[in-house]
Order: C-alpha cells, then structure tokens, then sequence
C-alpha cells in the first residue's frame, strides 16, 4: 500500500503545478509495525488481555427527533462513552476521556 500526497511546486504562475508523489513519513509505519510484531526478545512478558480482547466502549442509540413546529422527523442518534485516552506529561498515567454526542443519522 502507497501512501500519496499532493505537493505543491513551483512559484506562483510557473508551469510547474502540483503532482502526487509517495510520502515518506507514512509510507513506512506499516514495515514498522510488522517488525515489531515479528519480534520475540521482548524484555518483559506481556500481561492483561491485549487490545483485540477489549470490548469497544461506546454506545449508540436511535432517536427519531419530531420538530413540534412543522412536524418534520429528524432520524438521529444519541452516542457516548469512552472517545480517548489522554496521557500525563510529568507522570506518564494514562487517563480515560469520556464525551457525548447528538449526530444526524443518515441510515
């Protein structure tokens, strides 16, 4: 998989414009990543379920919301639970963020 990007060349009014090229920055996490998967001489032993075996932490629900002026049905839907992780510069700690939302509900 090639990670593309535009980039913009040239001086205003110059015939050069803009072209895709690879990006270089992205292109590389995935080698990254299965490098790492590939490892064995970790220094300490992995303990607690992995992330796969954590069940996802946000709710939804359908609302249908009537607009008591016209009438008119707005489909909808209530979302909320845990949307993040934010970590402690000074101490490192990993605290959960929680949020709510009201989104539009296309189908």
């Amino acid at each position: 998989m090639r990670e593309l990007r535009i980039a913009a060349a040239g001086a205003p009014g110059s015939d050069v414009g803009e072209r895709l090229q690879p990006n270089p920055y992205l292109g590389r996490w995935e080698q990254a990543l299965r490098a790492a998967e590939k490892r064995t001489d970790w220094r300490f032993k992995p303990e607690g379920p992995s992330l796969l075996a954590i069940p996802s932490s946000i709710a939804s629900a359908a609302v249908r919301f009537v607009d008591a002026r016209d009438g008119t049905a707005h489909p909808s839907r209530f979302v909320a639970g845990l949307f993040g992780v934010t970590q402690e510069a000074a101490t490192g700690a990993l605290a959960p963020e929680f949020g709510w939302a009201i989104a539009h509900d296309d189908g």
